[in-house]
């Protein structure tokens, strides 16, 4: 499907698909671990959870931290699924929790015909511009991932400011609020933008954020980042609804 590495460089780890990075255990951490803990605390109960692109499985580990009942993980490329198993440190792996069910499968065929349905959907592929990407960021797709949401679903898609013109992240920001009116911006890092939405407004769902910061889990997660209150997250949220637009 892919050529897949992982490369150990001054102690970090990154995973490249095709020669592209797509995860590490370096400057993408910040954003594995808030593509997870975000969208699941403005849930606020979630217990079906999907995470398209596996990754390092740093995202999954993320969602394992709540007290989630089951969580599919779709991934297009088995050999993906082999090398995440690297990223590993101490514990557990994620895919070996009896919570997690790994579907090695197109996602877009995934969310079309399926009829499972999902409290929360987090969407991680690759950037647009690598084959077969964009297809991961169109009305169809998006339309598709609405109906799989369950009543107050969430959905999370990471998508990247970099190497991106104004045009085509407007483009993608305007696609995206077409499935979900009701969406909320947030910036993580120095380019990463993570767009959160619902079919209901967002912006009481920000209150949930603070009453699940408690759990140990995802307390002990989240200190890994360097947050240890709700505003370490607020500080992120770029706005609402009229923002998106």
């Amino acid at each position: 499907t892919a050529t897949v590495s992982v490369k150990r460089l001054a102690g970090s780890l990154s995973l490249a698909i095709d020669g592209k990075v797509d995860a590490s255990t370096a400057g993408d951490m910040l954003t594995q671990k808030l593509l997870a803990q975000l969208p699941l605390l403005l849930h606020g109960a979630p217990k079906d959870v999907a995470v398209i692109g596996l990754g390092s499985g740093v995202t999954v580990a993320s969602v394992l931290t709540h007290p989630v009942s089951r969580v599919d993980v779709l991934e297009i490329a088995p050999e993906v699924v082999e090398a995440s198993r690297f990223f590993v440190q101490g514990g557990a792996a994620p895919l070996d929790d009896p919570r997690t069910r790994v579907l090695v499968a197109d996602a877009r065929t995934h969310m079309a015909l399926s009829s499972r349905q999902y409290d929360v959907i987090i969407s991680e592929p690759s950037n647009p511009w690598m084959a077969g990407v964009a297809a991961l960021f169109t009305q169809e797709f998006f339309a598709s991932a609405r109906a799989r949401l369950n009543p107050h679903g969430v959905i999370c898609q990471w998508v990247n400011t970099y190497d991106i013109s104004t045009a085509d992240l407007q483009s993608v920001v305007a696609t995206f609020t077409g499935a979900f009116p009701h969406t909320t911006l947030w910036l993580v890092g120095d380019g990463d933008l993570m767009l959160i939405g619902s079919s209901e407004p967002m912006e009481p769902k920000l209150e949930q954020l603070a009453r699940g910061w408690s759990a140990p889990g995802v307390t002990t997660d989240l200190r890994t980042l360097g947050a240890t209150k709700p505003f370490g997250l607020l500080s992120m949220f770029l706005g609402a609804d009229a923002a998106a637009a």
